[in-house]
């Protein structure tokens, strides 16, 4: 655990890793070729962070110094990102949502899911049939209209906005077929959805989704340098990053495994960090770093990710991937800095 106030740094525990697993999160490299440094996590409280890794979730309680296994991830390694509806919630019911992300190239069914966040018991509450969708992408709860947002990704009809205001019961799709509306990183502000697109052979836009005479549409915000995966809300600023990755299209295995051509969407190698103050609307880029030297596939897009959970947005803890400077390391940045 890290204070970002006070700079103070504190074990909690440790994953149960095998020594293999441990002798390879050693190095830079291997621990990024086997996917050693990706999380998923979300603070259910003051006392406690559920996190997922390797296909396990596991909940961290910060004041007993415990870490212990509470579900498996049944499809993927992890979800991309949990979401917490509290106990004020009127029509939706309280707990922890999320949505299944694996490859899925062949669009299989995919689930979303439940999870008591007493007894960590978990059930399918919907399902995308088949030919519906990749993957999901998050799953975003909207306290001002009691409803949960769905994206889904990744091509053609899957790229997709979907609602439910009965913790899926029904659930309605808003708006589909464009990677405009292919994303990752959402926030609610005032009403409006606002999220950053993820299509690396597409231009990537800032976006805000609202509603007006009873009609959803999407007005494009701001340019982007390329896609978000990565991101979350800080105060009243949405900070994410922008990656740098191919746009997924080989030849054959041996371009695959080697190649560092970027996909259409992404301006350039750098990993840019953009900071969105809600209340005025400024976007700006805070902070850049180009990715490295190694291909995309096997070592990992180049990516600034962030942890689970909010600050206030005036310290941004970015942890570096397949960068060129901080390598799996966090850098404190100033969330002020222009």
């Amino acid at each position: 655990m890290h204070d970002l106030q006070t700079d103070n740094l504190e074990v909690i525990g440790a994953l149960p890793l095998s020594s293999k697993q441990k002798f390879f999160l050693s190095f830079s490299l291997s621990a990024r070729a086997m996917r050693l440094v990706n999380f998923t996590s979300i603070a259910l409280d003051a006392d406690r962070v559920l996190m997922a890794y390797r296909s396990v979730a596991y909940l961290v309680d910060i004041q007993k110094k415990d870490i212990k296994p509470v579900f498996k991830i049944d499809k993927g390694k992890r979800p991309m990102f949990f979401c917490l509806v509290g106990p004020s919630a009127k029509n939706t019911i309280p707990g922890i949502y999320y949505g299944d992300y694996c490859g899925n190239p062949d669009k299989n069914p995919i689930n979303i899911l439940y999870v008591n966040p007493d007894t960590f018991e978990k059930k399918v509450v919907y399902t995308f049939g088949k030919g519906m969708v990749n993957h999901v992408h998050n799953v975003v709860y909207d306290e001002e209209r009691d409803c949960i947002w769905v994206f889904t990704g990744d091509f053609e009809d899957a790229a997709a906005i979907w609602k439910t205001n009965d913790s899926f019961e029904t659930v309605e799709c808003i708006l589909k077929g464009k990677q405009d509306y292919r994303a990752d990183v959402v926030t609610l502000y005032q009403g409006d959805v606002w999220y950053a697109t993820d299509a690396p052979f597409a231009h990537n836009h800032l976006i805000r989704l609202y509603e007006e005479k009873g009609k959803w549409d999407v007005e494009k915000i701001a340019p982007l340098n390329g896609p978000v995966i990565y991101g979350g809300r800080m105060g009243e600023k949405l900070v994410f990053s922008t990656d740098v990755e191919s746009d997924g299209i080989y030849k054959n295995r041996i371009e695959a495994l080697t190649s560092r051509k970027l996909g259409k969407g992404i301006k350039d190698y750098n990993a840019y960090l953009y900071s969105l103050d809600l209340p005025t609307k400024d976007l700006k880029v805070i902070y850049k770093c180009k990715k490295d030297i190694f291909p995309f596939v096997v070592f990992q897009f180049g990516a600034i990710m962030f942890p689970g959970g909010e600050c206030d947005g005036s310290i941004i803890p970015a942890f570096h991937v397949a960068l060129n400077r901080y390598p799996l390391k966090t850098l404190m940045l100033n969330g002020n800095t222009d």
